[in-house]
């Protein structure tokens, strides 16, 4: 029974009371204790949880309008979208984003549509009212799931055993990763992490895959829950391999972007304001928010958005794919095709994390074209996101564009042409049409005020009438670099978009046997619908190759996720095949565990940069850190400096504020090569290259980079006796050294 409180005569359920009574009290803790812990415990969900929540409620007050995973999602989900929305409208008042406007207006919002809650709820039955967290809600859900796992049988026992261990794995690798954090910059993650931590996550990784495949083969993902332990157990192996870099303890991790990235946030932190120049603020504003919030340093932030955003890609994933496919096990089975190759977002990268949000665009795209009472409201959600993607990253709101631009068009073939077909189900091209409108008109409005619009025209207007440099003919000048240095273009093209080729083999495989299911299965058309937008973005993705608009290959997220919906029901369809003798069935079930494992492994292998991938590994260490703000605030700003992989720009965003930044004129966002083996095959003194005086930065990562990334290239570029005679060299004095980043200062000796 839900709990009511009458208030002035007015019945109000003990969620909402709770909700406000919890936020007023979390005001009061930042107005009068704001280093008190309670500011954390409170703090999370009234930033994560409560303006979500809230407004769920007010759009489907009546039960039945969604599910308890829908429900639960889409409280998180939307909440980010509703918070840096609010973080957004405040950037452009006089009070800015400090933390008493944004406690402030969240609480406000909090108060306003509650009381649209209660005036719904109002409206409704008492038996007809949701809201899920009142104490019968909450009680009958957690009767429910420990019904399902106190009941056994000789099937259920099996796989909760094996379940049980794979959790054992699970929780063994993290315990060994978190006792073995990196000590320094380290050349590959991968070889620095312990071998046994790597043996327990693919063991659990593998156990997950076998439980889920094997329950929707047996079709018990409608008679029972026990997929949801095999799902659990694919999503917390996939958390820790994306989160390694913070559970090791590195400081920061991510090409120099990231440095960028921070030096936004502490803009917004320090000024109030996202700045002018910032064509993508959310990412920042929602992570400056959190900061005020919670009080926590948004380096120490970093770690874990990336791991809240992948769970919500997970749970929209699945989501998306019921409300596209036939069959609860094919969208299981899509949700794990769409999570073994899409490793997530590491590092705080907005056109990543906006992508990972996608599936929940995709969801509500899907619910809104839906006829039902919760139209509207999934509409209104809907709008939101459109309103949310632009502000968020150019890329991905593209990505919806292609999407509403496209998404009709099988509909319309099968009309015309495909007479043996069944009709396709109605949709709503008005509203589709409109939101088309809609987001290209606010998508053009807010790109078009920043410099990456008019850079965009004139790269394209160079390319039509002068024939500038394509993306493409830089690749190829990749390749023939590479291939002159004997490494093998292929075998790195196989071991980065492996798992890519092998989705996109079976996306193709599956259509004669979509169009053959077609016949029988009217739903199956909406699936269909989906290849237009895929081939639109397969195609934006070769334009940007065959241009010099690079944005446009990392739509390849989107691919990924219309792939992932072809391929559950692809391998469904397998598993739904009657095999006359078991040694068939099993082979069917192995074969499909085996792919996810493998294609799992391929993509996790490629998550972080390492030699593997002939990259250099993206990590910062503290060291880096404190010793290039040691150096900028040490050197004199008019001397330039030399370094192997450091990028000034990148760093300084970070550590100087803009002023500081606005006196350095040595500060480029180019790095200045010292000459190779530091000349000295041609010369026993640095000095000698210069006709004015230098520094020189070098971190760990400069050592290391031509013995264990590029060894084959060590001896045209530095060995490690140039770095030993670099120290003997009486040209070159060192000025800093923290065991991690050494500071020089060279002193010219050419004569002019």
């Amino acid at each position: 029974m839900t709990i009511k409180i009458r208030v002035f005569g007015i019945g109000i359920t003990g969620d909402v009371i709770l909700l406000n009574m919890l936020s007023a009290l979390f005001i009061a803790i930042i107005a009068f204790f704001q280093d008190s812990p309670v500011r954390v415990i409170l703090g999370l969900p009234f930033i994560l949880f409560f303006p979500g929540y809230i407004l769920i409620c007010a759009l489907f007050p009546r039960k039945g309008d969604l599910d308890s995973l829908e429900k639960l999602a889409l409280c998180f989900g939307i909440n980010i979208a509703v918070t840096t929305l609010i973080g957004l409208a405040l950037d452009y008042t006089p009070f800015g984003l400090t933390l008493r406007s944004t406690i402030l207006s969240l609480f406000f919002f909090i108060l306003i549509v509650s009381i649209l809650v209660i005036y719904r709820r109002k409206t409704l039955p008492e038996s007809d009212t949701s809201a899920p967290l009142s104490q019968s809600s909450v009680f009958g859900y957690s009767e429910r799931i420990k019904g399902e796992i106190m009941k056994f049988n000789d099937e259920n026992r099996i796989i909760k055993a094996v379940a049980l261990i794979a959790f054992v794995f699970i929780t063994l690798a993290l315990v060994i990763l978190k006792n073995s954090p990196a000590k320094g910059y380290e050349a590959s993650i991968y070889a620095s992490t312990p071998f046994l931590a790597w043996i327990f996550l693919i063991g659990g990784l593998s156990c997950g895959y076998g439980i889920t495949v094997y329950n929707v083969y047996r079709r018990n993902e409608n008679r029972n829950k026990l997929w949801v332990l095999g799902f659990l157990l694919v999503l917390l192996s996939s958390i820790a391999i994306t989160s390694l870099h913070h559970i090791r303890s590195y400081f920061l991790y991510g090409s120099m972007d990231v440095a960028t990235h921070i030096g936004y946030i502490q803009h917004i932190l320090s000024s109030g304001h996202a700045g002018t120049k910032n064509i993508y603020p959310m990412t920042h504003i929602y992570l400056a928010q959190l900061s005020q919030v919670l009080n926590i340093e948004p380096v120490i932030l970093l770690g874990f958005i990336p791991a809240i955003f992948y769970i919500l890609y997970a749970a929209f994933m699945y989501l998306f794919a019921r409300t596209v496919l036939p069959s609860r096990g094919s969208a299981i089975l899509a949700t794990l095709a769409g999570l073994a190759i899409m490793r997530g977002c590491t590092v705080l990268y907005p056109c990543g994390l906006t992508t990972l949000v996608i599936p929940m665009a995709l969801y509500l795209f899907c619910k809104s074209n839906t006829p039902s009472k919760a139209k509207v409201p999934f509409t209104a959600l809907f709008v939101i996101i459109l309103i949310l993607f632009p502000v968020s990253h150019p890329i991905p709101a593209i990505v919806l564009i292609l999407l509403l631009l496209t998404i009709w068009v099988p509909g319309k073939v099968i009309a015309t042409w495909g007479k043996s077909l069944s009709p396709p189900r109605e949709r709503s091209y008005k509203f589709n049409s409109i939101a088309f409108l809609l987001l290209i008109v606010w998508f053009i409005t807010w790109i078009s005020s920043f410099f990456v619009w008019e850079s965009a025209i004139r790269n394209l207007e160079i390319l039509l009438t002068e024939g500038a440099e394509t993306n493409v003919d830089a690749l190829q000048l990749k390749i023939e670099y590479a291939q002159m240095y004997g490494y093998s273009v292929w075998e790195q093209f196989f071991k980065q978009l492996g798992g890519v080729l092998v989705w996109t083999v079976l996306t193709l495989a599956a259509f004669p046997v979509l169009i053959k299911r077609m016949r029988r299965d009217i739903k199956l058309n909406y699936l269909f619908a989906f290849y237009a937008p895929l081939i639109a973005c397969a195609l934006a993705v070769l334009f940007g190759y065959f241009s010099n608009t690079t944005g446009l290959t990392r739509i390849t997220g989107m691919v990924i996720i219309i792939c992932s919906l072809f391929v559950g029901f692809l391998l469904y369809e397998g598993l739904g095949h009657k095999f006359s003798r078991n040694c068939w069935r099993n082979a069917c079930i192995s074969g499909i565990t085996a792919l996810l494992i493998i294609v799992t492994i391929n993509g996790m292998l490629v998550t972080y940069a390492s030699p593997y991938t002939l990259h250099p590994n993206d990590q910062v260490t503290f060291a880096d850190f404190k010793g290039m703000d040691w150096f900028f605030h040490s050197k004199n700003v008019t001397i330039p400096f030399l370094s192997v992989t450091i990028n000034p720009l990148r760093y300084a965003d970070m550590i100087l504020a803009k002023e500081e930044r606005s006196g350095h004129g040595d500060i480029r966002n180019i790095i200045s090569l010292p000459p190779f083996h530091f000349d000295y095959h041609n010369n026993n003194s640095l000095g000698f290259s210069y006709e004015e005086d230098r520094y020189m930065v070098l971190k760990k990562e400069d050592r290391v980079l031509y013995t264990e990334v590029w060894p084959d290239m060590a001896k045209y570029r530095f060995l490690p006796r140039d770095f030993e005679q670099l120290e003997n060299d009486d040209s070159v004095d060192k000025l800093y050294s923290n065991g991690g980043l050494d500071a020089y200062f060279i002193h010219a000796r050419r004569v002019p």
